[in-house]
């Protein structure tokens, strides 16, 4: 490009305009009342045009942005040349001949990308630390930047380099800096800890530490790639999910882990790595918890249980004694046994016999236990219900399968009381002319002459089975 001037005897004369490939960015703070918060563009002195308002909306300090370069001007010396076009690809000159306007262009659109815009985070990283800017305002500052139209038109080229945001520290806290190269790759979202509880994230993740990432604020305002790979990856969340401190017991860690899983951990939560590993720690948490620890906090873990999937979950039909479900609980089966009262997953078949088998033995072990408080009548009907998970083709081959399981109901006929029962012991009575089949009627009506046989004949052993077994 060429310019004209006057020389020393005052006529025009035109010359080849200078310019250097250099470019600065400088950060300056003040009272608001005295500084506006603002973009300027500058050719060694600022252009009157092209500047750009930032609003902040807290904090008593505003801030100003100056972007240096030697770019070309426009005719009237006021303004970058095709300034609103910044932004747009620089483009490559070939060999052909373009014309001033172009080659201004390109110049100027080159040295704004690839010089000048990518020294914004570096000089703001300087600016915080050297003005000793507090949290709130980095905060607001990053936010007014992050809002920005010009942000907005320039962020690949402002953020080329690095991302700007406020990473969570166990030792130091919370702090606002640039994180640049291959450390962004290590980079992953967590919920924001409360000021009471800066450690919160480390105390409800044990693991996070293992996981060998460096966490960061989702919820603070960032200046960085949208594109960024900052999604939390399958292994990853695995290891961290394999332990969480609190869970079914502490309310505030339940919301903080309620929050990461809605907000931080992504798609891959769904993985089935990542799921069968989540449903082992709840089952270690319910079983870890008390019946008092989980009805104070059933509210928080029903939303929990929402992010396990419905068919890794079965809520029992009725409630078991304590000891009961803790020894449930013990069993390492791919679907988690949710308490009644906790959890809203529908009825679905179980998959797993051999998990079956093994929930229904250990109700055959408290079956056995001395009837107390109706206890039996309760863990029968959980029974049922684990029972009717499986498709009814495969129900009878199932309890034929494991004929030794007293996990059956049958009205004793002396005693009118429901018993538990095994397939085998069934078949015994029943090879004795001892068993009787019912459907409908009231409770004595069902058992029609039975009664009056046991006590005629003498017999202990005549039972009444309904028609269709559970």
């Amino acid at each position: 490009p060429r310019t004209r001037y006057r020389y020393e005897l005052g006529r025009d004369r035109e010359a080849a305009e200078k310019a250097s490939p250099e470019g600065a960015a400088l950060f300056c703070s003040g009272r608001r009342s005295e500084m506006r918060s603002r973009l300027c563009w500058a050719v060694f002195l600022p252009v009157d045009d092209g500047s750009e308002n930032f609003d902040i909306e807290q904090g008593e300090r505003g801030h100003s942005l100056t972007l240096h370069g030697q770019f070309f001007l426009d005719a009237g010396r006021k303004k970058i040349h095709d300034h609103d076009s910044l932004h747009r690809n620089a483009g490559r000159l070939g060999e052909s001949p373009v014309d001033e306007s172009v080659l201004r262009s390109v110049w100027n659109r080159t040295l704004a990308q690839e010089v000048v815009l990518p020294l914004v985070l570096p000089t703001l990283e300087d600016h915080v630390g050297g003005r000793d800017l507090s949290g709130d305002e980095c905060y607001g500052l990053t936010a007014a930047m992050s809002s920005s139209a010009w942000f907005g038109r320039f962020q690949r080229h402002i953020c080329r380099d690095g991302v700007w945001l406020r990473t969570l520290e166990r030792a130091s806290g919370a702090r606002w800096r640039l994180v640049e190269g291959g450390d962004r790759s290590r980079l992953r979202p967590v919920p924001r800890p409360p000021a009471s509880a800066p450690g919160r994230p480390w105390s409800v993740f044990p693991e996070l530490a293992a996981c060998d990432i460096a966490p960061y604020d989702a919820a603070a305002p960032r200046l960085g790639l949208p594109n960024d790979p900052h999604e939390w990856r399958e292994r990853e969340l695995e290891t961290l999910l394999s332990r969480i401190g609190g869970l079914f017991v502490d309310a505030g860690s339940m919301d903080y882990l309620i929050a990461f899983l809605e907000t931080c951990a992504g798609a891959r939560l769904s993985a089935e790595r990542v799921q069968h590993g989540f449903l082992r720690t709840l089952r270690r948490g319910l079983g870890a918890a008390g019946l008092d620890a989980r009805r104070r906090v059933a509210a928080k873990a029903n939303r929990l249980l929402g992010f396990l999937q419905p068919e890794k979950q079965l809520v029992l039909d009725d409630e078991l004694p304590e000891s009961v479900l803790k020894d449930l609980w013990e069993i390492d089966a791919p679907v988690l046994l949710v308490p009644k009262g906790m959890g809203s997953g529908s009825p679905h078949e179980i998959r797993s016999q051999p998990a079956l088998a093994a929930w229904l033995r250990v109700l055959d072990r408290a079956l056995v236990s001395p009837d107390e408080k109706g206890r039996h009548r309760q863990l029968l009907r959980a029974v049922r219900g684990l029972l009717q998970t499986l498709p009814p083709s495969e129900r009878g081959r199932f309890l034929r399968e494991h004929r030794t399981l007293r996990v059956i109901g049958a009205l004793d006929a002396r005693s009118d009381l429901e018993k538990p029962v095994s397939v085998e012991y069934l078949g015994r009575i029943c090879a004795a002319g001892c068993l009787f089949a019912y459907t409908a009627g009231l409770r004595k009506a069902r058992l029609g002459l039975a009664p009056h046989l046991a006590e005629d004949a003498g017999r202990r052993h005549i039972s009444g089975q309904r028609a269709e077994l559970p």
